[in-house]
């Protein structure tokens, strides 16, 4: 995409961003997930992506996205960016451990469980049915299913 206008459209982007040591964040309309929005060849895209338009003329290719070292969406420090593709930014999720099951058991905003009431589920699993267990500990037969096929909880074993 060639940058009409390359000096007030530079200003515009620029006068948008905070730099600090490390990141430099955006400070213009953001998405609903938090990653910086701007106006570029008369579409709205986001603010990685004209970052590394209007820095070196680098066009993300269709299929690929642009990723964040640094894991701030709103990040727009060219050294913080990379181009890669869905499946490079879910590896690089799992390996800073922030994929689904990173905050693992009772610490998940969303646990009903401690890892003591997890134990006691696998230590019954066979004397007692799902069905039974699951009303004592005010979850579903499925949580209780999912516990006892490792599908959730999985850090616990059995003592």
């Amino acid at each position: 995409m060639a940058l009409i206008g390359a000096a007030p459209l530079m200003d515009r982007f620029w006068s948008k961003v905070h730099k600090t040591d490390g990141c430099w964040l955006w400070t213009g309309w953001s998405d609903k997930d938090g990653y910086g929005m701007f106006r570029l060849g008369g579409k709205d895209v986001r603010a990685t992506h004209a970052a590394l338009q209007i820095i070196d003329g680098s066009d993300v290719p269709s299929g690929m996205i642009v990723m964040h070292s640094c894991d701030t969406p709103n990040c727009v420090n060219p050294d913080h960016l990379m181009i890669g593709s869905h499946a490079d930014n879910m590896l690089d999720k799992v390996n800073k451990g922030r994929a689904n099951g990173a905050h693992p058991g009772e610490q998940h905003h969303y646990a009903k469980l401690t890892e003591k009431a997890v134990r006691e589920i696998m230590s019954l699993r066979e004397t007692i049915s799902a069905r039974q267990l699951a009303p004592r500990y005010g979850i579903s037969v499925t949580t209780v299913n999912r516990i006892w096929n490792g599908d959730t909880w999985r850090h616990i074993t059995q003592l």
